[in-house]
């Protein structure tokens, strides 16, 4: 079968289609034949070789973490899916490869898709929306009427922790272009700051939490605006050492990663605040959870671009321009 495959890691995030043999199913896997694959961030760091130290990975390996598809084949132990079935999935870190035209997946990593989503909008939706559950439901502790920044909100991982927060009673300020307010406040954004015009670090104030998008270079503004005991989770910036710790890294990597992120974790601390990073992990459970809040909240994902696997490039291309509202998505 034919792949989407990192050959090298480059700055470029450069992809070549291969030849790779078929997926192999093990008794508590399912295969699924592709039909679509949603390209995001954390594609082109996988490329790029950012993510090797966080996510040892060698190359040659198949890209792609967000599949829709239907069921070829389950594994002997699996009974809570069938052939046939219309399923989606973020894969595990350590099962990488949607960008392809089958895939083997862990069981418990699947869910049914939503009724009335198309392969294509069910693929945009499991890595932002599961980072947005995991980060509100596990890495913070807040209570209906706190207040919640998102930088940015306008791209996909916005699209979900907005209205996600909004139905949990959490109030939500966040940033954009003029052209995406109305969409922003539809999805239940209080307040919507152009970032062209608006310094969110003297705008706001006295915030109980901040979710960070957008890197190192933004945690020290983000960090400002936080309230006593407030607390900043980070999907872009530098892993710390209670991340290492919970992913299970040996003693050595777990004081490499708490020195990388130390700087971080002593400025918060000298602010009586929490610096936190965060890996977006897969769950069909909680996967399946979403999709009952992507009914009750009438959610359509965005789908803002569709490619061919032979066009994977030109995909990952826009993407890493970070000027997208709403996901790209590989189909067949």
């Amino acid at each position: 079968m034919q792949a989407i495959q990192v050959t090298h890691y480059n700055r470029q995030h450069w992809v070549a289609l291969n030849d790779v043999p078929e997926p192999t199913v093990g008794p508590t896997d399912v295969l699924i034949e592709v039909q679509a694959a949603g390209v995001n961030l954390t594609d082109v760091r996988f490329a790029t070789g950012v993510m090797a130290p966080i996510l040892p990975t060698k190359p040659p390996f198949t890209l792609g973490s967000e599949v829709a598809g239907t069921v070829l084949k389950v594994g002997a132990a699996v009974t809570t899916f069938s052939v046939g079935q219309a399923v989606y999935a973020r894969l595990p870190h350590t099962q990488m490869g949607a960008f392809a035209e089958r895939v083997a997946v862990a069981a418990n990593c699947l869910a049914p898709i939503p009724a009335g989503l198309t392969f294509e909008q069910a693929a945009a939706v499991p890595s932002a929306a599961l980072a947005a559950y995991q980060a509100l439901t596990e890495e913070l502790s807040l209570k209906a009427g706190d207040q919640l920044f998102l930088p940015r909100g306008a791209g996909g991982f916005g699209l979900f922790v907005i209205p996600f927060a909004h139905k949990l009673g959490i109030r939500v300020t966040t940033s954009a272009s003029p052209r995406h307010t109305a969409v922003l406040t539809a999805l239940g954004a209080e307040r919507v700051l152009d970032y062209h015009t608006t310094d969110f670090a003297t705008e706001l104030h006295d915030f109980d939490a901040v979710i960070d998008t957008q890197g190192r270079d933004a945690i020290p503004n983000e960090l400002k605006i936080l309230r006593h005991h407030g607390t900043l989770v980070s999907l872009a910036a530098l892993p710390d050492w209670k991340f290492a710790r919970q992913q299970g890294y040996s003693f050595p990597r777990q004081l490499i990663f708490g020195a990388a992120g130390l700087g971080f974790t002593l400025q918060a601390r000298h602010q009586h605040k929490q610096y936190r990073f965060m890996l977006v992990h897969a769950d069909g459970p909680q996967l399946c959870h979403i999709s009952d809040w992507l009914a009750d909240l009438h959610l359509t994902p965005t789908v803002a671009a569709t490619y061919s696997l032979e066009q994977t490039q030109a995909a990952l291309d826009q993407v890493a321009t970070r000027q997208t509202a709403g996901e790209v998505v590989i189909t067949r």
